[in-house]
């Protein structure tokens, strides 16, 4: 016994194959009643495949032979009937008085030679049920009568698989009776049934635990299994892997998401949700209707708002916590989507975790994502003049579409050649430019573009012949540009570990690692200049080019001061807030004071607090102070 996925049919499998391998003699019947059409059909289909059984093991022997006639005469006058006999009535006879003329003569009959003739071949014949609580209530209760008193012959044993509460509460039922009577009903029935009830043992967690890595291994090779991984498969082992069904299960639907999604997510969350996948589909569903309450970076500006509204009132006692449409998950889901908890994430992962956008529609898109822009259009975009693409990008934005039109790029990239995408690229660069008055939810919008437009590049380069990255970012290059080239080259610094960063050698490489360095040192002296110039804080819609400077130790005194001159400048503190503390973001008490200086820092924003808190409290000035109050709260290693 033990419930649905825990290794029932595994353990009659063994047993089948144990006693065939103890005794040449024996006789092993399985049968499935789930594969049973109907309540009605299950006596005689027991009756034929004990037939067709002992008929297979010995089809010459005189005595099976006989065995065999007398079980199809038998299976002639006891089907018709038997069914409607009720399992609590207990006994051959309670089963017989609903039989009239002769069969009532002729089954006792039969039943004794039946009896007397398996005596005489003296082969043990081992009967093996299982499925029996996948099916309905009446079919538990006639493979009751089967078992209890239509074939209970003398010679034949019986081993049953199944939930051993499922089908007391399937013995008990009956009009008119509470659920404990039910409950005590089908005990005492089960009682008479079952000789000897023996529990399957459960795995443990550390014995799953130790499964899955072998499979993983075996299946991928290398080491999954990183500190953010274990985290999240300590969650699967208490929520959604209970059973070694389960476990099957998740790990092959992770084996396949692993394959389709290129290492594009986290291991661990990616593992996290597929788990998640086979045990709570309607999860899945909510997820699907509507990403943005999930992710840790929505596109859309209503929910951007929300958070801001909800951060503003945490300790508002008329706030109803978010409720998952399974509970039972709650734990795993909070670790892998903590936005709508309002929790804090515990990342240590080299991939994106699923909770950023990007790598949830990555995820989804299996299922199928639909999306309003036309492929039409999105390849004419591709195609267009630099010029064209920053103006539909800011069309986008304006409404809100911005990220629909993204993802749409992300599934079609890589069809129109490289000479011609070099356009493309050059008006993205266009649009993530900083722009004088740029509300906060445009700013944060041009990162996210920038962001997943630049894994785009990598990765759908990565698939098509005809699209080069690494062409792309010498051409943005050459023309100054900071905000994807930074990007890119960053990338790479972890895919060799350069300049003392994390070590992330699992990433595809565009570039190797001399062309890396190489390439890093001619356009960092570009952006040292702009920065002498003044340029170079104009023109960044992300970090990533300081933080390239300060890990090839670039960062100079010079750099800080003319970082910190810029603090006086009200739009430049907005901007940078929102790009170290906005959506998802953070950074560092330890970076900030490598780049400009905390206390310098605090102080600035503390005065644009006092500032913007002047002014009427609408949409963006709210999701400003947000940011704002985050960045002078700051984020300790």
């Amino acid at each position: 016994t033990g419930p649905w996925g825990s290794g029932k049919s595994s353990v009659l499998n063994l047993l089948e194959e144990h006693i065939r391998r103890r005794s040449r003699k024996a006789v092993v019947v399985r049968f499935d009643p789930w594969l049973v059409s109907n309540r009605d059909d299950l006596v005689r289909s027991f009756l034929e495949t004990l037939q067709a059984a002992i008929a297979s093991k010995i089809p010459e022997d005189p005595g099976w032979r006989k065995a065999v006639r007398l079980i199809s005469q038998y299976a002639d006058a006891i089907s018709p009937l038997a069914e409607s006999a009720h399992p609590v009535m207990g006994g051959l006879a309670k089963v017989l008085h609903k039989i009239s003329g002769s069969e009532i003569q002729a089954a006792p009959t039969l039943r004794a030679k039946i009896e007397q003739q398996l005596a005489k071949v003296r082969s043990p014949i081992v009967v093996m049920i299982d499925e029996l609580d996948r099916i309905e209530d009446s079919e538990v209760r006639t493979v009751a009568q089967l078992v209890r008193a239509i074939a209970d012959f003398r010679g034949i044993s019986y081993v049953l698989g199944f939930d051993h509460q499922r089908v007391i509460e399937a013995l008990g039922t009956s009009l008119g009776v509470t659920a404990k009577e039910r409950n005590s009903r089908g005990k005492a029935y089960a009682e008479k049934i079952v000789h000897l009830a023996i529990p399957l043992p459960q795995a443990s967690v550390e014995q799953r635990r130790s499964i899955i890595v072998e499979l993983l291994d075996s299946s991928l090779g290398g080491n999954l299994v990183d500190q953010r991984f274990d985290l999240v498969l300590s969650l699967c082992l208490s929520t959604t892997i209970l059973t070694p069904r389960d476990l099957k299960r998740a790990v092959d639907t992770y084996i396949v998401l692993h394959g389709m999604t290129e290492g594009e997510i986290s291991a661990g969350d990616l593992f996290g949700y597929s788990s998640i996948l086979i045990k709570s589909p309607e999860t899945i569903e909510h997820i699907r209707s509507d990403p943005d309450l999930y992710v840790d970076d929505p596109a859309s500006s209503a929910e951007q708002l929300n958070r801001v509204f909800r951060s503003m009132n945490n300790n508002s006692a008329e706030e109803e916590p978010f409720k998952p449409v399974d509970e039972s998950i709650t734990p795993l889901l909070k670790a892998l989507f903590p936005a709508p908890f309002k929790e804090d994430r515990d990342w240590d992962s080299s991939l994106p975790p699923i909770s950023k956008r990007r790598s949830l529609l990555i995820a989804l898109r299996l299922g199928l994502v639909s999306s309003d822009v036309r492929r039409g259009d999105v390849l004419d975009l591709l195609r267009s003049s630099p010029a064209q693409v920053r103006d539909e990008l800011r069309r986008r934005a304006s409404i809100g579409e911005a990220m629909n039109l993204v993802d749409r790029i992300d599934e079609l990239y890589g069809v129109v050649p490289t000479n011609e995408s070099k356009r493309f690229w050059k008006g993205v660069s266009l649009y993530v430019l900083p722009a004088a008055n740029d509300a906060p939810s445009i700013i944060l919008n041009k990162r996210e573009v920038n962001d997943n437009l630049g894994r785009t590049l990598r990765r759908r380069s990565k698939e098509s012949k005809s699209s080069s990255a690494t062409g792309v970012i010498i051409g943005l290059a050459r023309g100054a540009e900071i905000n994807l080239v930074s990007d890119f080259v960053r990338y790479h610094f972890f895919k060799y570990g350069l300049f003392g960063v994390r070590n992330e050698g699992s990433r595809f490489a565009h570039m190797t690692e001399e062309q890396t360095t190489q390439f890093a040192e001619r356009v960092s002296k570009g952006w040292l200049n702009k920065i002498a110039t003044g340029k170079f804080f104009d023109e960044i819609l992300n970090m990533n080019a300081v933080y390239m400077l300060m890990d090839m130790g670039l960062w100079s005194n010079d750099c800080r001061t003319a970082f910190r001159s810029r603090l006086n400048d009200n739009e430049f503190v907005d901007r940078i807030c929102l790009l170290m503390f906005g959506g998802s973001y953070v950074t560092s008490d330890n970076s900030i004071d490598k780049i400009c200086g905390t206390k310098e820092f605090r102080r600035a924003v503390s005065r644009r607090i006092a500032a913007v808190s002047r002014r009427t409290t609408q949409g963006q000035t709210t999701l400003l102070l947000s940011v704002l109050h985050r960045a002078r709260e700051g984020f300790r290693d």
